[in-house]
């Protein structure tokens, strides 16, 4: 394959065989670097990339995911991907909790909604509502049903009409306005 072609070339001629070796070639070091900077050793680095291109793979499965024109949205998608990857893995790899061991635990059978205390109620509902004020509508439409117990990707972009890259940016606008309120309530 010409070795001229721009990553953006490459995502145009998905899903030829050409293709996908070349953006593997070109994305590797990158994917690497990001794994080696969350800590993983060389060989899990490497073991995360090989997932990371199998779950693409799988993504794209003959979709256009991702609009060349738009060659800026792959990036940031990318590392979204690699992160989630490196929470699966360190996921499986943790010891079971009292939690996980037994899942049929009622949580409304425990003190308190989701079995927190009622000043830790009034903290989390504080919280809650600091964090939705700094929030557009999809945001704070995002936030409750996460509340809810709602966190599968599919059915929170069905109930908010939204695509996964939206639903992708409005979970990290979550993130950050999260922080930002974490980090102004903290004492000095």
């Amino acid at each position: 394959m010409d070795p001229s072609l721009t990553p953006k070339d490459l995502i145009e001629r998905l899903p030829s065989a050409e293709a996908w070796e070349a953006l593997y070639q070109g994305l590797q070091p990158l994917i690497l670097s990001w794994s080696r900077r969350s800590g993983l050793s060389v060989c899990d680095a490497e073991d995360l990339t090989q997932e990371v291109w199998a779950r693409l793979v799988r993504l794209w499965d003959g979709h256009k995911l991702f609009d060349p024109s738009r060659m800026q949205s792959f990036l940031p998608f990318l590392r979204v991907l690699v992160r989630n990857v490196i929470t699966d893995t360190q996921r499986r790899r943790r010891p079971p909790t009292l939690t996980d061991a037994e899942p049929e635990t009622d949580l409304a059978s425990l003190p308190g909604p989701q079995g927190q205390d009622g000043i830790s109620t009034l903290i989390a509902e504080d919280f809650q509502t600091a964090v939705a004020a700094r929030l557009d509508e999809r945001g704070q439409q995002l936030l409750r049903l996460l509340s809810q117990g709602i966190d599968k990707s599919a059915e929170l972009c069905t109930q908010l009409g939204i695509s996964q890259p939206t639903l992708w940016r409005l979970r990290l606008r979550l993130v950050q306005v999260t922080r930002e309120v974490m980090h102004q309530n903290e004492p000095h």
